[in-house]
């Protein structure tokens, strides 16, 4: 034993060995496949706001709120919309009854 190894003993204190911390990274084929994936999400997102008119209604709303609109009145102007019986901001229609 050593001197260094004797006087760490006596104190009560023990040598630990520290290594370089492995960095964990994904596999190429699988962050290929993810990256497919979320193309694919996105596009499927794209397809159904523009199908239904989902589209058109967030711009409206974004022109609301560059022209400063309150969110109080950006929810009377939809509803207005609605009882009109045009497609709400979630591209359902109203369920004003007819009669």
């Amino acid at each position: 034993m050593e001197l260094t190894d004797k006087v760490l003993k006596l104190a009560n204190l023990e040598v630990v060995v520290v290594t370089k911390k492995n960095v964990v990274t994904t596999p190429p084929k699988l962050k290929e496949e993810i990256v497919k994936a979320n193309a694919g999400i996105y596009e499927e997102i794209e397809r159904v706001v523009n199908e239904d008119r989902i589209r058109g209604r967030i711009e409206e709303l974004k022109a609301d709120i560059g022209k400063g609109l309150s969110g109080s009145e950006r929810k009377r102007k939809g509803r207005s919309k609605e009882k009109g019986g045009d497609s709400c901001c979630f591209g359902c229609r109203s369920t004003k009854s007819k009669g």
